[in-house]
């Protein structure tokens, strides 16, 4: 909570509630992948202790299937800050989506670093783990106390930093150790975001057609984004993305599958 009592010294409640708002609304999306990253990473890795192959193969699944949901879901929802916040929370909210569009970014890499952390947790280096959380933690510390003299938003880009430099940290111990380290998990994402920058497309081009009505816009450039996105997966196939298509076939109802 360090950020919140930093803005509230310096800038004022009002700012400590808007920049609030816009943290609350980025981590709705990334706590549900994060937590549902946590349940499965972590037992898939623990029974692949000794097989660094099949953890590698085991990695690379994740990350790629997680961001191929993630990468959309951030983007579209900085595209959409300022309807979301609107619709969610009411006009008076507002001026959060300018921080909301800012930390959507650090929300790009956040399931590459629940993965990554997984894989540390699985290998039982509870030592690594610890000495890693305590250098993130300083860093962040000293990056968030010095970004918010200058700002709310140099605060929120401040956020951008600190999970690029996380990722580092975290992939130095983790993917390096199975092979597969942060410049290929980057690279891994350049599919994703070409895709959902498509998808960014359509929804400027379609947005002047669009009601002034915020949960009216919101919804209808969510589902025009949400076609256009799905729609280029199953032309372009990424990584993965049959795999997922099964998964979620085998957990639908009988009466709801293709024979």
């Amino acid at each position: 909570r360090l950020s919140a009592a930093l803005i509230g010294k310096l800038y004022g409640i009002h700012e400590v509630g808007h920049y609030g708002r816009a943290e609350h609304s980025q981590q709705m999306a990334t706590q549900v992948m994060a937590n549902a990253a946590n349940r499965v990473a972590l037992p898939v890795f623990a029974a692949a202790k000794h097989d660094p192959q099949q953890q590698r193969g085991s990695m690379v699944r994740g990350c790629n299937v997680l961001q191929l949901v993630n990468v959309p879901l951030m983007l579209g929802m900085a595209f959409l800050a300022e309807p979301l916040i609107v619709t969610l929370f009411g006009m008076p909210w507002k001026p959060a989506a300018a921080y909301l569009q800012i930390l959507c970014l650090a929300g790009l890499l956040w399931p590459l670093q629940v993965v990554n952390t997984s894989l540390i947790k699985a290998q039982g280096r509870s030592d690594v783990f610890f000495w890693l959380e305590l250098v993130k933690r300083s860093v962040a510390l000293v990056a968030i106390v010095v970004a918010a003299q200058f700002g709310i938003e140099v605060l929120a880009w401040a956020q951008v930093g600190i999970a690029l430099f996380t990722l580092g940290i975290n992939g130095s111990a983790g993917g390096r150790a199975v092979g597969y380290g942060v410049l290929r998990q980057l690279a891994d994402m350049w599919p994703y975001l070409l895709m959902s920058a498509a998808m960014l497309g359509a929804m400027w081009l379609a947005q002047s057609q669009m009601p002034p009505i915020p949960w009216l816009r919101l919804a209808l450039l969510s589902g025009l984004g949400a076609a256009v996105y799905v729609g280029l997966c199953l032309i372009v196939r990424p990584r993965h993305f049959g795999w997922l298509l099964g998964e979620i076939q085998t957990r639908l109802p009988q009466r709801f599958r293709r024979a």
